[in-house]
């Protein structure tokens, strides 16, 4: 990919608060470009901005043309052991013939430099990965994006005897969160702390708690489905999955989504969506056979730390 830089008379700054919107129109249109619908929201952009330990004068930039609009949005934010950067961090379509990816790469790692010597990570889709390979990046893991459509009302959730669903009440989140975590472990993955979790997950405009459902046996939380819906979009999404692994392979999985599905209907979706870890088989298979699909690939790519200025 050949380097470029910005257009003459543009600006590089920090976001303001009061920016989210355009932001967030920003990377629907980048979006749009690439997969024909947007997949983000304002909610989305104030919830990032309000993570724990994100700092927005820091941590994002934006590039303004000089007639005010916004040519590129850049975010990074440090998890325990590497640095992320967004993966909506994009050129506005208007910009690309421009030839800008390089720039875009090497303002997203001058953040990323602020917090060396962390390695850096970066969740991007197989095209414009290409151009990381070549700056030291090798590839991690696998991701896909996942859809269900809504021909008509789901199935009805089966629950194994003994088994019911409820949602999460305030004082279950303490609960929910260590099942969450537990499931998500992984050798390359820090625990996220409750606090954390919180704020990205509940302390956010657009959290629905009717919306987190719990797999129950009596008392005993053994299964979460932390979902949202997108009414701009006719689409309600699965955030998070979970079921204690002592009650894996129960239909407790299939149950949760069938359940969220027939809910996110009920409100006026006729689509669901989430991302899934493409190797994680019995994730996988646990999606396909509700019936989604996968929308696209996207990689994770990992490098050094970039060097701090």
């Amino acid at each position: 990919m050949q380097k470029n830089t910005w257009p003459q008379g543009s600006v590089i700054r920090p976001p303001r608060h009061d920016e989210a919107e355009q932001v967030t129109a920003l990377i629907c249109a980048c979006d749009i470009a690439d997969t024909g619908e947007p997949d983000w929201t304002v909610d989305e952009t104030r919830a990032d901005w309000a993570r724990l330990g994100f700092d927005l004068a820091r941590d994002a930039r934006v590039v303004v043309a000089r007639d005010g609009r916004l040519i590129a949005y850049a975010e990074a934010f440090v998890r325990p052991n590497a640095v992320e950067i967004a993966a909506n961090s994009c050129i506005h379509p208007d910009f690309r013939p421009l030839g800008l990816d390089e720039a875009l790469i090497e303002l997203a790692e001058s953040l990323a430099a602020q917090h060396a010597p962390l390695p850096v990570r970066w969740v991007i889709d197989a095209e414009r990965g290409r151009s990381l390979a070549a700056r030291g990046y090798k590839p991690v893991r696998w991701l896909w994006r996942m859809r269900g459509e809504f021909d008509g009302s789901p199935k009805a959730a089966e629950w194994p005897e003994g088994f019911s669903v409820r949602n999460m009440e305030p004082e279950d989140e303490r609960t929910t969160h260590a099942l969450i975590d537990a499931a998500f472990a992984r050798p390359d993955r820090s625990p996220v702390s409750f606090e954390e979790w919180r704020r990205f997950m509940i302390e956010r405009d657009d959290f629905d708690r009717s919306l987190a459902f719990l797999a129950v046996r009596g008392d005993e939380i053994v299964g979460v489905a932390m979902c949202l819906m997108y009414a701009e979009v006719d689409e309600g999404w699965v955030r998070q999955l979970a079921v204690d692994e002592r009650f894996r392979h129960l239909g407790l999985g299939s149950a949760l989504l069938l359940h969220a599905f027939g809910e996110f209907y009920r409100r006026g979706a006729r689509r669901s969506g989430l991302g899934v870890d493409a190797n994680n088989p019995s994730a996988t298979k646990l999606y396909l056979g509700v019936g989604m699909r996968s929308l696209g690939e996207y990689v994770q790519y990992q490098r050094a730390a970039v060097p701090g200025g």
